[in-house]
């Protein structure tokens, strides 16, 4: 069994600029389609922070983000669920925070 974790901080007005710039292609790109129905930015820089926080922890290829789906609980909890991915994995859970014009994601998982 091994614990790995993952964190990853994205300035606000970087991203802003990375949505411009990028448009649907970025979005496209990064963010499957249930992750684009909420296009607040603050939501798609914590959805990405998160997707890079996942990928540092369980050690995914560089850009990857499309294997990785961000969903939330009833609750307003952030829930990720793999896409194509096969790891064994005993426990994933993934937390993101909002601070001015920072966004922080961290990702621990348990892997069998």
């Amino acid at each position: 069994m091994k614990i790995r974790t993952g964190i990853d901080i994205v300035s606000r007005s970087s991203f802003t600029l990375s949505l411009e710039n990028g448009g649907q292609s970025f979005l496209d790109r990064c963010f499957n389609e249930i992750e684009q129905k909420n296009s607040d930015v603050l939501h798609l820089a914590g959805v990405f922070a998160a997707k890079e926080a996942v990928i540092k922890a369980l050690s995914l290829e560089a850009g990857s983000w499309l294997h990785i789906c961000v969903v939330y609980e009833n609750n307003g909890r952030p829930k990720v669920e793999l896409i194509e991915e096969r790891i064994d994995i005993e426990s994933l859970d993934v937390s993101i925070s909002h601070d001015g014009d920072y966004i922080v994601a961290m990702c621990s998982a348990v892997l069998i």
